[in-house]
């Protein structure tokens, strides 16, 4: 197996994984169409064109070149709050046959590696994954985000005013009905 940085040349294989990742996957959400593949493409050909230095698309192909995998990767920058720089892994893609055989394992090391190399001040790597998950906490890795979603419909019905609620005074006794008698200090007065 040998791993190496992505090309242009590798993007409609890419792209298969992608499709393959989206169709498979388990939440359901966010949605994809083959509209959101093809945007993959173009926002990853650009990246992979300029040599961006703060991004990363490595590719594990198999002696035949076939790729088994591949881990793309963003190293940014928080405005505020440390540790300030970060590793972001967007996708980390094994082919099913090839699962078991430490093809994310290489993906991963490669990564890690050209992160220290390129930018020694990234500490921390940041994982999206999906809620529930099991595989990043049975490796260690601990949460500390947790993303929630509606639509907007949703969440603008949720602001929209409600009744104010009655909130009876406390400090105010409530009198305790009286009958004709009690109220006047006997009958006819």
């Amino acid at each position: 197996m040998l791993v190496r940085p992505a090309t242009l040349l590798d993007l409609p294989a890419l792209r298969t994984l992608y499709v393959s990742l989206c169709e498979h996957n388990p939440a359901g959400y966010p949605t994809t169409t083959p509209a959101d593949y093809d945007a993959f493409v173009t926002t990853l050909a650009p990246a992979l064109a300029s040599g961006r230095a703060d991004f990363l698309c490595l590719v594990a192909a198999d002696d035949d070149g076939r790729l088994l995998g591949f881990l793309a990767a963003e190293m940014l920058t928080r405005p505020m709050g440390q540790p300030r720089h970060y590793a972001a892994p967007h996708y980390l893609i094994v082919v099913p046959e090839a699962r078991g055989r430490g093809v994310a394992t290489a993906l991963c090391q490669e990564a890690i590696a050209w992160a220290q190399r390129v930018w020694p001040q990234i500490t921390q790597i940041e994982i999206f994954a999906i809620h529930g998950d099991p595989q990043w906490a049975d490796r260690g890795w601990r949460p500390f985000l947790v993303k929630y979603t509606k639509t907007v419909a949703e969440a603008l019905a949720d602001l929209a005013p409600r009744p104010a609620a009655v909130v009876e005074d406390e400090a105010t006794p409530v009198p305790s009905p009286r009958t004709v008698e009690e109220a006047t200090d006997g009958p006819g007065q």
